[in-house]
């Protein structure tokens, strides 16, 4: 009978350790940059569950600290900003409970070969 009860309570202290790990892992955020014609970007984010951040905050840098824009994700985990120029940027996606995710777009995926595609999804 003892042994049943201290099993018990082992199982229950796994459980208590390793239940918010799994659940932290469950809700990474993800994001992508697209870069559209007219100097249009499109940020898409998601949570690795299939989830969407809706109402998650995007901030659109120039350089580390320059904010350009800043808007919210909508019910599809979508935002679109156009941009005076074509220039590198520093992307952050903000979901609250800490989770961020940061994205880069440098010069070269700008040029004609990338309009319309996905960054390379250099992540920070």
């Amino acid at each position: 009978m003892r042994i049943l009860i201290m099993a018990r309570w082992f199982m229950l202290s796994v459980l208590f350790i390793v239940g918010p790990v799994s659940a932290a892992r469950a809700h990474r955020l993800d994001a992508q940059a697209f870069l559209l014609p007219g100097n249009k970007l499109q940020i898409e984010s998601w949570f690795s569950d299939g989830t969407v951040p809706r109402g998650a905050k995007v901030q659109v840098y120039r350089g580390e600290h320059e904010l350009l824009k800043e808007g919210t994700l909508n019910d599809d985990g979508l935002v679109v900003f156009v941009l005076e120029k074509a220039e590198p940027l520093r992307i952050l996606v903000l979901a609250g409970e800490g989770h961020l995710k940061e994205l880069n777009v440098s010069a070269a995926d700008w040029g004609k070969e990338t309009a319309g595609k996905t960054c390379a999804a250099r992540q920070s």
